[in-house]
């Protein structure tokens, strides 16, 4: 049983027609172990010395510390409000799906500097000047 889930997880990881919009893992082997808890720490320490962070899709489902209210919205739907709030914007460092690329052409537009949290395929985009 372990060899055929295992066997289907990689398969389905690497087809090229899964996944919204061409949004699939296209090296499922890389993340067949989980992270370890000091990357996992160091993460979430990143994500709350960051101040008001608002995430993509990816990032979100991760659950890095629990999220607030206004921190995540469908289909990246930020208000106004949790625009201006937002010091920062984290994301995946992979391409959105393009049902999603204009909104995330937005946000790189209003976080346009990004810096890649180590050992992670996450990125925090602050505003300019900040």
């Amino acid at each position: 049983m372990a060899v055929a889930s295992l066997v289907v997880f990689l398969l389905m990881g690497t087809l090229p027609f899964v996944g919204a919009g061409g949004s699939h893992d296209r090296a499922p082997w890389l993340h067949l172990t989980p992270p370890s808890l000091q990357m996992i720490e160091q993460t979430e320490a990143d994500v709350a010395a960051a101040g008001p962070v608002i995430m993509d899709s990816g990032a979100a489902s991760i659950g890095l510390g629990g999220l607030r209210i206004g921190q995540y919205r469908q289909k990246e739907k930020f208000t106004a409000s949790d625009l201006a709030q937002a010091s920062a914007y984290l994301r995946f460092v992979t391409p959105p799906p393009a049902f999603l690329a204009d909104k995330t052409a937005m946000l790189a537009a209003m976080f346009p500097v990004c810096t890649r949290l180590d050992g992670t395929y996450l990125e925090m985009c602050r505003r300019a000047g900040s």
